[in-house]
This record gives C-alpha cells, structure tokens and sequence, in this order.
C-alpha cells in the first residue's frame, strides 16, 4: 500500500468534499447569528414599544396635572429638547370636563394622528394606524395600531392608555 505525502495536491472529489463541509459550516454559523439578529431586534421592537407607551402615558398626565391647577378647557405644554431642557415650543391642547385630552387646540376635530404626533417625540410612522373610537357618534378616545395589530388605545373619557398585546 502506497503512503500519501502531505505534499501531494487534493484530487477533485478531495476538493469537492472539503467545499461541501466548508459550506455548511458557513451555513451553520450563518444560521446562528440570523437568529441572534432577529431575537435583537425583536427585543429592540418590545424597548421602543414600551417607550412610546409611557411617553404617551406621562404626557396625558403631563396635560391633565396642568389642568388640574387652572381648570380651563385649554392646555399649554412646553416642548423641551436635551439634557440642559431648552424650550423649543409649546404645543396647546384642549381637554375635557375631567381634565382629559381629547385633541390639539388649533384642530377643529379628534385626530388621533395628530394627537399621537402631538404627545410623542417620535414621528408618525407608516407602520403605525390610527382609528377614532366612538361610541354612539362621540368620539371616547384612539386606537392605534401596528401593522394591522392592536397596539395601544387612548380613552379620552378617563384618560387612561391601555398597551394591547401583539401577537
């Protein structure tokens, strides 16, 4: 039996072999960072859900704080920007009776667009959808929706933002 030298060159089924494994080693590590990537970004998507949920929910109790101490049908809130709070603007809103936001002060209608644009610090995006609630034709609040998902829904009867599970 005839020894091989380390020297000798690979035949072509030695080279096909030695592709074959070498991509699927590829593929398998491939595989394993494309689900890393996803978990991340799934986990990023989750952060950035449960933000805009609380900055909606503080700047509703923002408006309504300020109601409280004036009681009147409109509410100015000053827009700030970093960390030394530098005012930038005002937005006004007009509330309810209870203190409640139910739009903006120069608009003539509930737009829950305009309100999610007015009360967040994120722009309105194409993913996002907003429906006006009503009940009985009076508008009670907004449901805003994430490709075609429930996500979030603004009672402007007492106030409260419910965060609606998506599937």
């Amino acid at each position: 039996m005839k020894s091989r030298d380390f020297n000798d060159k690979p035949t072509s089924n030695g080279k096909l072999y030695y592709t074959v494994i070498l991509l699927i080693i590829i593929a398998f590590f491939f595989g394993i960072f494309a689900e890393k990537v996803t978990s991340l970004m799934e986990s990023i998507d989750v952060v950035n859900r449960d933000r805009s949920v609380a900055e909606f929910q503080q700047t509703v109790s923002a408006i309504r704080s300020k109601w409280l101490q004036k009681r009147r049908t409109n509410v100015t809130l000053d827009i700030v920007e970093g960390s030394q709070l530098i005012k930038k603007g005002s937005v006004s809103f007009r509330v309810n009776a209870r203190g409640h936001v139910i739009g903006l002060q120069n608009g003539s209608n509930f737009d829950c667009q305009q309100l999610w644009s007015s009360v967040q610090s994120q722009p309105w995006s194409a993913s996002l959808h907003a429906d006006t609630i009503l009940i009985k034709e009076e508008v009670v609040g907004c449901r805003y929706k994430v490709t075609e998902q429930d996500y979030l829904v603004y009672d402007s009867k007492n106030g409260q933002v419910y965060l609606l599970p998506i599937h």
